[in-house]
C-alpha cells in the first residue's frame, strides 16, 4: 500500500503544479472563457468544460474523484508538463494502469456512498444487501498489476473484519428479511438466515399476543366510559372470532412467515412500505414488525441534511425565527411535490 500511496501523492503534486503553471488570462479574455461562443469555437459544449479536482480530507471519495478526473485530463496535464523541464515528471503507462485499477475497485464504494446518502429509504435493511453487492463485485475485479492486487486483497480483508459477522446480529437481519425488496436473498451463511428467521418468528407470534391483550384491555375501557357503544356486538364478536383463530392455528402462525419468504420479491421501483400496506390484512403479525424494524435509519445522513437545512433556513436576516415556526418549514420542505398537487 506504500506505492499506492506514492503513486496518489505524485497525482496530487502534479495537479497542483498543473493548475500553478496554465498561463492566466488577461482581463479581457477572462471574460470571455467558458462562454458559448469560446466553447463552441474549441468545439466543446457548454457545460461540459472538465477542470481537475484536488482531494479533501473531509469530504468522502474526493480522493476517488481527484484520480478519476486526472485519468480524464492525463493527456493534457501530460502536454502541459512537456513544456516544464522544472516541473514534476509525468506519470509512466505503468503508473497510470495502476490508477486505473485503483479506481475500477474504488467506484463500488463510490456508488454505495450516493446510495446511503439519498433521503428516500435509507434504513437498515439495505446494509447487508449493499455489503453483498459490493463483495461479490471486488472479488469479481481481476487486477494485473501488484497495487490492484493488494489493494484488493486489503479491501476484502477489512470488508471481512468489519462486517464479517453482521448476519448473526440481531435488528439488521431482521429488517433485511421485513423487506420485501431482499427478504432472505442476501443471507451468506445459512445458519445466520435460519436463525434471524426463527427470530422473526418468534417476534410475529410475540406482537399478535400483545395486540390481542391490549385490543381486549381498550375494548373494557370502552365499556367503562361509554354507556351505549353502537359497535359493542361486532367488536365481541371480532374478539371471539380472533379468540377461536388463535387457539387453533397456533401451528399454522409458524408458516406464516414461510409463506411472505416464499412469495416474489418486489421490484426496487416499488415502495416496499406501500407494499405492506398492502399485504396487512394477509400478514397482520409481520406487519407490525415491519413498520417497527424498516423505520430506522442506516446513517446519520438524512439528520445531518436536516441540521444543514435548518442553517440555511435560520440565516443572519430571519434569526428571530421561533422553533414552531422554523419546525413547520423545514417539515414543508421535507414533503414532495406530488402532495401539493393532489386535490
Amino acid at each position: 500500500m506504500k506505492e499506492a500511496k506514492i503513486v496518489v501523492k505524485k497525482e496530487a503534486k502534479s495537479r497542483k503544479f498543473t493548475a500553478a503553471k496554465l498561463p492566466r488570462k488577461k482581463k479581457t479574455e477572462k471574460t470571455m472563457v467558458g462562454s458559448p461562443i469560446i466553447l463552441l469555437l474549441e468545439g466543446k459544449k457548454e457545460g461540459n468544460v472538465h477542470k481537475l479536482i484536488l482531494d479533501v480530507k473531509t469530504r468522502w471519495n474526493s480522493t476517488f474523484y481527484m484520480i478519476d478526473r486526472f485519468l480524464v485530463l492525463s493527456k493534457l496535464v501530460s502536454d502541459v508538463l512537456l513544456q516544464k523541464p522544472l516541473g514534476p515528471e509525468m506519470f509512466t503507462a505503468r503508473e497510470l494502469q495502476q490508477l486505473r485499477e485503483t479506481i475500477k475497485l474504488l467506484r463500488p464504494f463510490e456508488k454505495v456512498t450516493l446510495e446511503i446518502s439519498s433521503e428516500k429509504y435509507v434504513v437498515i435493511s439495505k446494509i447487508m444487501p449493499l455489503l453483498n453487492c459490493v463483495t461479490i463485485e471486488i472479488e469479481s475485479i481481476q487486477p494485473n498489476l501488484d497495487i490492484g492486487i493488494e489493494l484488493k486483497r486489503n479491501i476484502i480483508a477489512e470488508l471481512k473484519k468489519r462486517f464479517g459477522k453482521i448476519e448473526f446480529l440481531y435488528m439488521i437481519p431482521i429488517a433485511t428479511i421485513l423487506d420485501p425488496w431482499f427478504k432472505n436473498l442476501h443471507f451468506r451463511d445459512p445458519v445466520a438466515c435460519q436463525k434471524a428467521i426463527a427470530e422473526v418468528k418468534k417476534l410475529a407470534k410475540n406482537s399478535v399476543q400483545d395486540t390481542s391483550s391490549t385490543e381486549c384491555s381498550s375494548m373494557d375501557e370502552e365499556q367503562k366510559t361509554d354507556n351505549f357503544d353502537l359497535w359493542e356486538h361486532h367488536k365481541t364478536l371480532v374478539h371471539k372470532k380472533y379468540k377461536k383463530k388463535q387457539t387453533r392455528t397456533d401451528s399454522a402462525k409458524t408458516t406464516n412467515v414461510n409463506a411472505y419468504l416464499s412469495q416474489p420479491l418486489i421490484s426496487l421501483k416499488e415502495d416496499p412500505i406501500q407494499c405492506w400496506e398492502e399485504m396487512k390484512t394477509v400478514y397482520p403479525d409481520l406487519y407490525i414488525l415491519a413498520r417497527k424494524y424498516l423505520s430506522v435509519m442506516d446513517s446519520s445522513v438524512p439528520s445531518e441534511k436536516l441540521f444543514s437545512k435548518a442553517s440555511l433556513t435560520l440565516s443572519k436576516s430571519r434569526n428571530k425565527l421561533l422553533g414552531k415556526r422554523l419546525s413547520k418549514l423545514l417539515f414543508l420542505n421535507s414533503v414532495d411535490d406530488f402532495w401539493f398537487h393532489t386535490s
